[in-house]
């Protein structure tokens, strides 16, 4: 994790996880006993299977598993599936939205399928990316959008210079201000576009690619939109399963990560050891900041084992208080085909 990351997604990331169930947590830690308080109701079915749930008591009222829920939904028309040219578009977006402000112009680019995994900020306190002293002079106003969620560091600025500033002198500073930890992998390019009055300074990894189809806005969103994955990719392992979960929602950074059998994070505790066993491929989806509840498995089991069973099994020895510092107050499980997703995380306070 990079310097700059760092220190940004703990200030954001780690407020909101106290609220929102979210923390990275190797396979194979175990949590603390699981609160008494907790009471097993069981769930209803899925929309391909059977899907249960486990609320704790006093916990708000939730839609069953595998029951429709609103997700932020996806460009009316589906981005064309090919790479992004940072400079056309950057040139093309400047003078489509002269009439704008730096923030307004952030907003309108989270609308493209290119920035949906983006977010908004402003550069009052830190200039995202770049060197914590770096002061730009001869800037009015300065946004940017930066992806905290994906893991590739792209940020991009919108800067309104003072009147009588050198726009490309200006670019060029911010460009030559960059954090040299964003750039040691060698994985992001640098770009800085003058157009329409406003300077535009772009770190982006080469081959960006478009973000269709529905973002999760909690994790009980990733029910739905395991069954629509399946049905149109049958053939999809549970790790890429679990890697378009992490790339299609906005609430927490997560680690997609195979498993195989043995050990699992959630499973257990420090009395009771427990080996998840019985399938032929696992992934899980770890949360990268702590405190959080929200963790993700699917599991692949091998054709014609009991898929049903094997879920019980999870739900059976699943630990509500896996992560030491907070407890998850719901397990949701659902089965489509061979393949089982399980998760846990907390829905009394934040849904």
């Amino acid at each position: 994790m990079k310097k700059g990351i760092c220190l940004l997604l703990s200030i954001v990331l780690c407020a909101s996880a106290l609220v929102a169930c979210e923390g990275t947590v190797q396979p194979g830690s175990q949590g603390g006993e699981t609160p008494s308080s907790v009471v097993e109701v069981p769930g209803e079915s899925g929309p391909a299977g059977a899907g249960t749930e486990t609320p704790a008591a006093g916990a708000n009222e939730t839609e069953p598993a595998g029951a429709a829920t609103e997700t932020p939904g996806a460009p009316e028309e589906p981005a064309e599936d090919k790479p992004l040219d940072m400079e056309a578009f950057l040139k093309s977006f400047a003078a489509e939205n002269k009439d704008k402000n730096a923030e307004q112009m952030c907003d309108a680019m989270l609308e493209n399928p290119y920035f949906r995994m983006f977010t908004k900020q402003s550069t009052e306190w830190y200039y995202p990316a770049l060197n914590y002293e770096f002061k730009p002079e001869g800037v009015k106003e300065a946004w940017c959008i930066a992806d905290y969620i994906t893991g590739s560091n792209a940020v991009v600025y919108v800067i309104v210079p003072e009147e009588g500033t050198d726009q490309e002198a200006l670019g060029e500073s911010f460009k030559k201000a960059i954090d040299p930890y964003y750039l040691e992998d060698g994985t992001l390019k640098t770009l800085s576009v003058v157009a329409e009055g406003k300077a535009f300074v772009a770190f982006y990894p080469e081959g960006m690619m478009p973000v269709n189809g529905p973002l999760a806005g909690k994790i009980r969103d990733f029910v739905e939109m395991f069954h629509a994955f399946v049905k149109e990719n049958p053939e999809a392992s549970p790790l890429e399963i679990v890697e378009y979960f992490s790339n299609h929602q906005k609430f927490t950074s997560f680690i997609p990560m195979a498993v195989e059998e043995g050990r699992l994070t959630g499973f257990g505790d420090f009395e009771k050891t427990v080996e998840i066993k019985g399938f032929e491929e696992g992934a899980v989806l770890s949360p990268m900041m702590m405190p959080n509840t929200n963790i993700a498995y699917v599991f692949k089991l091998a054709e014609g084992a009991d898929t049903a069973a094997f879920a019980k099994m999870l739900e059976d020895n699943a630990n509500l208080a896996w992560n030491v510092c907070v407890g998850a107050d719901t397990k949701i499980s659902e089965v489509d085909g061979q393949l089982v997703l399980f998760m846990m995380c907390s829905e009394g306070t934040n849904q």
